[in-house]
C-alpha cells in the first residue's frame, strides 16, 4: 500500500510540475486542459462505476487498468531488454 501513494504521489507530483511549465512557457490553454485532465478522468471513473448500466466486467476492467496505470512497479514487456 504504500509503494501506491509514493507512485500515487510521483505522479501528482509530475503532473503539477507540466502544469507550471506550460504556465511558466506561456501555455496557458494547455496547461488548463492538462489541469483538468485528471480531475475529469477521476468524475468519469466514478460515474462509471457507479452506474447500474455498466457490466460488472468493465467495472473490473476499468479498475484493473487504474490500477496497472497508478502502479510504481513497472509490468510491461520489454523485448531485448536482458539481451546479452
Amino acid at each position: 500500500m504504500r509503494g501506491l501513494l509514493i507512485g500515487l504521489a510521483l505522479v501528482v507530483a509530475i503532473w503539477l510540475l507540466a502544469v507550471i511549465v506550460l504556465i511558466a512557457l506561456g501555455r496557458r490553454a494547455q496547461a488548463r486542459e492538462l489541469a483538468t485532465l485528471i480531475p475529469n478522468l477521476m468524475v468519469l471513473f466514478r460515474g462509471l462505476l457507479r452506474d447500474p448500466r455498466v457490466p460488472r466486467s468493465s467495472k473490473i476492467w476499468l479498475g484493473f487498468a487504474v490500477v496497472w496505470i497508478a502502479s510504481p512497479i513497472d509490468l510491461g514487456v520489454h523485448p531485448g531488454r536482458w539481451a546479452a
